[in-house]
């Protein structure tokens, strides 16, 4: 019987996910971690390029330093809501391990939450300073590579965490019982 009602409870609790609501965000986690890693992949490509034809022809590449800069926005923003997903984030629990499982509950949700407001200003300021680079036309100083778009990848990454913060606030709530 007691089975019974917990499987109920549970197909309950999936119900009021919504269709596929966390399998989108994992999906959508893969998505920006797959962007993330091809940068990565392309910082590792472009140094070795560069290092290659410095020594070879003692010729480096030009803006090399630059681009590195504008990849790594990818590789870290990217990353951001995987990692969440996952829980790959660094966390310090050593006091709450001892905490009953409510107060852990309520201070994950509040943890959570912080979350939330901090990457939702990061995406703010990233989807502002964005426009302002847009509008006045600012580029790179080597390459004259445009800046916005790197700030707006910033703001989908942060937004993109904040969705999955959210869906921990909720998980966590739904513990406090």
């Amino acid at each position: 019987m007691a089975s019974e009602e917990q499987g109920q409870e549970g197909k309950k609790s999936s119900e009021r996910d919504g269709p596929g609501q966390k399998g989108a965000v994992i999906l959508m986690g893969r998505c920006l971690a797959w962007v993330s890693a091809m940068g990565l992949v392309l910082i590792m490509l472009l140094g070795t390029s560069d290092m290659l034809l410095r020594v070879v022809l003692q010729s480096p590449l030009l803006g090399t330093y630059e681009i590195t800069q504008y990849l790594m926005v990818f590789v870290v923003f990217g990353a951001l809501a995987y990692t969440a997903v996952h829980d790959g984030h660094v966390t310090i629990d050593w006091i709450t391990l001892f905490l009953p499982k409510r107060t852990q509950a309520i201070v994950d949700s509040v943890a959570h939450l912080l979350g939330i407001l901090l990457f939702a200003a990061v995406a703010w300021q990233c989807a502002v300073q964005g426009y302002e680079m847009l509008s006045k036309h600012q580029t790179s100083f080597t390459l004259g590579i445009p800046i916005y778009p790197f700030l707006w990848v910033g703001a989908l990454g942060s937004i993109a965490l904040d969705i999955v913060l959210l869906l921990k606030v909720r998980d966590s709530l739904r513990n406090w019982r």
